[in-house]
């Protein structure tokens, strides 16, 4: 624009055109730097709240989790235990019968023997 005192007014629309397109420029690179770094703070703190968040909901399920094992262990111990007594229980039993049957059977081949030494003492009869 000319020094002189007198503008016209298209002179005016342009020097107002052009002094807003620069103020859009430098408010433009000024705000979208503001914007970016609330952005960027903005996407940290959520970042860090999320990842606290999620560190604690993988914590609670990996509790959970052994939590459910160990009771599992539990009931699985506890069950193979009454099965290991009632099985023992029926083996001693066994154990116990086959005590006796033994003792029987030795009775019987000691009654077989006498009566075995009898018959072969036996006169022969003629």
């Amino acid at each position: 624009m000319a020094d002189s005192q007198f503008v016209t007014r298209t002179e005016l629309k342009e020097e107002l055109t052009l002094f807003k397109t620069e103020l859009k420029a430098e408010l433009g690179a000024e705000l979208r730097a503001e914007w970016r770094a609330d952005m960027a703070e903005m996407e940290e703190r959520l970042s860090q709240r999320f990842q606290g968040g999620l560190d604690a909901c993988e914590q609670r399920m990996i509790d959970t989790m052994r939590e459910l094992l160990d009771d599992r262990e539990t009931r699985l111990l506890n069950a193979f235990y009454g099965w290991a007594e009632g099985t023992g229980q029926h083996l001693r039993q066994i154990d116990v019968n086959e005590a006796s049957l033994n003792t029987r059977v030795a009775s019987l081949e000691n009654r077989v023997f006498e009566v075995e030494k009898r018959l072969m003492n036996l006169p022969p009869t003629a």
